[in-house]
């Protein structure tokens, strides 16, 4: 680990990091690593080589959101391995998403909201254990959701919004039964709702909102018991709500607009008329 200190000679303790003080700077208890760097907000831009990441081996916690980095996101960013939340949001980075991120085996949060970042989702994704929250909405991603996201047993949060996917989506994803939040709408995708979504029984937040889905709703989004927030509005469902939806009687918010041969919702539950 490379110092960076303010001080020399006899007035610096070994192996003590002076810039520890310095904003946006995290170091461990003893002051000896880096654990966290937060660049967000600081009107920074252009390419990065993945060079500058060399002193910062032991971070924890990577943050460049908010800025205008372009190209493409250096493979160099996955030798940090001791990554847990790398935040690229909010940037111009473009070009295809690198592989080697299972290098990142303690990661938990990947953000990587808002970018230019085309091609594939990454499916190797899938390989890192511990995430929790995935994020590559608002981007360039094409092509179908990799089935393999489906066996991230700890995923919480995952939100592929707002992209140019297609394809059907995967029943794969049914799996995540940890998951209470799921956002994948503004896309182009295939055929219907999977039944197996019915399975992911943590969910609170589900929204396939304008994502070119057709047939009808599966009865099994019934089991959905701690459903609070269900957004379908603009797809291309047929035939009617099921009934069966009436008892998630945690549901708070609601649209299926431009449904066109739905029945009310509210008639379903007359004893629950706001």
């Amino acid at each position: 680990m490379t110092v960076i200190s303010s001080a020399s000679g006899a007035d610096r303790p070994a192996g003590k990091i002076y810039a520890c003080s310095w904003t946006g700077i995290r170091c461990s208890a003893n002051s000896s690593k880096f654990v966290g760097l937060d660049l967000s907000m600081k009107n920074l831009g252009g390419s990065l080589s993945g060079k500058q990441f060399g002193l910062f081996s032991d971070l924890v916690d990577l943050n460049l959101s908010h800025n205008s980095f372009s190209g493409q996101l250096p493979a160099g960013v996955f030798n940090l391995t001791n990554l847990e939340s790398l935040d690229i949001s909010r940037n111009n980075f473009s070009g295809g998403f690198p592989s080697g991120i299972p290098r990142l085996r303690s990661l938990v949060v990947l953000d990587a909201f808002s970018n230019n970042i085309a091609g594939n989702l990454p499916a190797d994704v899938s390989q890192v254990e511990s995430l929790k929250v995935l994020n590559f909405a608002g981007s360039y991603f094409s092509g179908p959701i990799p089935p393999e996201y489906g066996s991230l047993k700890s995923l919480e949060f995952i939100h592929l919004a707002g992209n140019f996917l297609g394809g059907a989506i995967p029943p794969e994803l049914g799996n995540l039964r940890f998951l209470s939040h799921m956002e994948i709408g503004y896309n182009s995708y295939e055929g219907e709702i999977p039944w197996q979504f019915g399975n992911m029984s943590d969910l609170q937040y589900l929204d396939i909102a304008d994502a070119n889905i057709s047939g009808q709703i599966p009865n099994q989004l019934s089991n959905l018991t701690k459903l609070e927030s269900l957004f379908l509005f603009k797809n291309q469902l047929t035939g009617k709500l099921p009934p069966e939806l009436s008892k998630i009687s945690t549901l708070k918010s609601l649209d299926f607009s431009l449904y066109l041969t739905a029945v009310n919702f509210w008639a379903l539950r007359s004893d629950q008329r706001p």
